[in-house]
């Protein structure tokens, strides 16, 4: 597996192992590093998310997959694998029970989770080789004030093919750059210290952003969150990711922002936030994208000196059917460089 692609036959090849062989021996004398995977409704990516683990070249791994009350076939493709994974995993659980949402799932795996250090990803995404390893070495020689490292990213699509790159500078984000949204943080590539993601508590179970609300909570006593470039995960692109969902989205963000009222960060913040939804709304709806400006500029006034209001007005003067010609124009021309 390459830093470029993630190749279909990743899942094959491991079903091909035998039950009794693991891509590394388990050496306890290195930090132990949970992996949890919430499952629901992935049957067609869950397998090889597993088998991305699996491969792991780092060698003491505990997994721990739950799935919240899937209703396709993800529980047979787990149940699939479990040989190889109780003979690969330092300590392996698989739990399937009644849809409780991603936060409950979350709080369960972080209660039963045994490891120094913390890593969730989702059931459609998939990790490098080298994820594991490369992230515990960044950690262990960080200071101590890291909650947790982050790298960079492959964009795939439906199909396991690379779309595009994530790859954030190397710095570290305090509370500030992570409240006014300044930072570059991959969420499935976090490697997160257990204890400190203990000390903040369970996530509300009501959360649709879990992640974003962990790193405040993470860095609201001065911890830091560091990022580094390597591409060390594959970010899946399709239509069913919970970003595209605007309305929603924005209601979380008011939601977890809520928490931190008492900030100074807190008006320009959710000022943020609104300007992010009439982003999202102006391809769509210029009546909802220029309700939503208003509601930015009632919050804060310093919107006026975003990078992106240029571009927002940019687009809400332009009637919509010719923004869907400009991106059907941008992807035809990204199919073609792909196939360049």
């Amino acid at each position: 597996m390459t830093d470029a692609d993630f190749p279909s036959g990743a899942l094959a090849q491991t079903l091909a192992m035998p039950a009794d062989a693991g891509s590394s021996p388990v050496d306890a004398a290195l930090p132990l590093v949970t992996i949890a995977i919430p499952s629901y409704n992935h049957e067609r990516y869950i397998g090889e998310c597993i088998a991305s683990i699996i491969a792991q070249d780092y060698a003491n791994i505990e997994l721990i997959i739950i799935d919240d009350g899937s209703s396709d076939g993800s529980r047979a493709a787990i149940e699939a694998l479990v040989p190889q994974c109780h003979a690969r995993f330092a300590r392996f659980e698989f739990r399937t029970r009644e849809n409780r949402g991603l936060a409950a799932t979350l709080n369960e795996a972080v209660d039963w989770a045994r490891g120094r250090y913390f890593s969730l990803i989702a059931s459609d995404d998939l990790m490098l080789a080298s994820k594991t390893s490369v992230l515990v070495g960044r950690i262990e020689q960080a200071d101590a004030d890291v909650a947790g490292v982050f790298a960079g990213g492959n964009l795939i699509d439906e199909e396991g093919r690379r779309v595009g790159l994530l790859a954030p500078p190397e710095r570290s984000y305090r509370f500030e750059d992570i409240i006014l949204r300044h930072h570059f943080l991959v969420a499935p590539s976090q490697l997160l210290v257990l204890e400190k993601l203990r000390q903040v508590g369970p996530v509300p179970s009501d959360l649709y952003i879990e992640d974003w609300y962990l790193w405040l909570a993470l860095t609201r006593n001065g911890d830091r969150l560091q990022a580094i470039g390597d591409p060390l995960i594959g970010y899946r692109q399709h239509a069913a990711n919970m970003s595209k969902k605007v309305g929603k989205m924005l209601a979380s963000r008011a939601q977890i922002l809520g928490y931190h009222a008492d900030s100074p960060f807190y008006d320009v913040a959710m000022a943020k936030c609104y300007l992010a939804a009439a982003m999202d709304h102006s391809a769509t709806s210029k009546r909802l994208s220029l309700q939503s400006l208003s509601a930015a500029f009632g919050h804060s006034r310093r919107i006026l000196w975003s990078r992106s209001l240029p571009r927002l007005i940019g687009k809400l003067l332009v009637p919509n059917a010719g923004l869907r010609i400009l991106k059907q124009r941008r992807d035809r021309a990204r199919r073609g460089a792909r196939r360049a």
